[in-house]
């Protein structure tokens, strides 16, 4: 065998593994910028036809939203404990009346957990 087709010890050695290392290195690199090469022309070949296409939906208009300060009162009512499911019903009617003026939408109940 005149040419050698593996490496051995005393080639690696000696250096001779260097120039193959190297052109495994550039081979790789290549490949790696040969690829991000046509991303871009992909991107700029696809990319204009979708910006150049008019939307179909409109945009939705506005809403405006009116804002009222109410003045707060001085003294705060005492809550009894015990009525747990009257203060659970005004937190999810006040929270069902902000997001229904905000334009959020309704929400829906996910979980039940009974309490013993």
């Amino acid at each position: 065998m005149s040419q050698m087709l593996y490496m051995t010890d005393e080639a690696v050695a000696s250096g001779h593994g260097l120039p193959f290392s190297l052109f495994g290195f550039a081979t790789v690199f290549f490949v790696l910028a040969l690829i991000m090469f046509v991303i871009i022309i992909f991107g700029k070949i696809f990319g204009t036809a979708a910006e150049n296409k008019p939307s179909k939906k409109a945009p939705a208009p506005k809403k405006e939203v009116k804002v009222e300060t109410v003045p707060i009162a001085q003294t705060v009512e005492s809550i009894p404990v015990s009525n747990d499911a009257a203060i659970v019903a005004a937190i999810t009617a006040a929270i069902s009346a902000y997001r229904s003026s905000t334009g959020e939408g309704s929400f829906r109940v996910v979980s039940f957990k009974k309490r013993k």
